[in-house]
């Protein structure tokens, strides 16, 4: 039983929710529109070509360049002068990443959820004391809860992925 849930826990924490939207802001306005509606008002995680992380507030982007406020840096992204000021060109980025912690906690519950339920039930068909429809109620809902928490802590990321153009319908 302890092995099972120990399982459950660490499937459920390796598991990360990402969303990739391959965007080309020199190709229509309307991406560039899309981009600047969901970073206002936001902190989000810019990263640069030549690999440099940043966390930038007030960000603005266009097709030729892109402005913010740096409010800081990774650990392992802090060189010993960085030299990027307010502004940067488009063409230097490489993505530019938001975190929702809300939609991360639903979507670790749920998988959580699912991965708890199945090992659950499997524990239900050798378990005298458990039928397989309590064995996945019981594991699914301490994966639910360890899902949760997890998704609310890491979060779900909508990454605009710059160096990839959007497949044409």
């Amino acid at each position: 039983m302890r092995k099972a849930i120990a399982s459950v826990t660490l499937v459920a924490m390796l598991a990360g929710c990402s969303h990739v939207h391959p965007s080309d802001p020199t190709s229509s306005a309307d991406v560039v529109n899309e981009v600047n509606r969901v970073v206002k008002g936001r902190t989000v995680d810019i990263t640069l070509l030549e690999t440099k992380e940043l966390w930038a507030e007030n960000v603005r982007v266009t097709a030729d360049s892109t402005w913010f406020d740096v409010v800081g840096r990774p650990s392992h992204s802090r060189p010993w002068q960085l030299d990027i000021g307010r502004g940067v060109p488009t063409s230097e980025i490489g993505a530019i990443s938001i975190r929702r912690h809300g939609r991360g906690a639903l979507e670790g519950a749920a998988l959580g959820f699912l991965i708890g339920a199945v090992p659950g039930m499997i524990v239900g068909t050798r378990d005298p004391y458990m039928t397989r429809v309590s064995g996945g109620v019981v594991f699914g809902v301490i994966g639910l809860a360890v899902g949760l928490v997890w998704g609310a802590i890491a979060g779900s990321k909508d990454v605009y992925d710059f160096t990839k153009a959007p497949r044409e319908p």
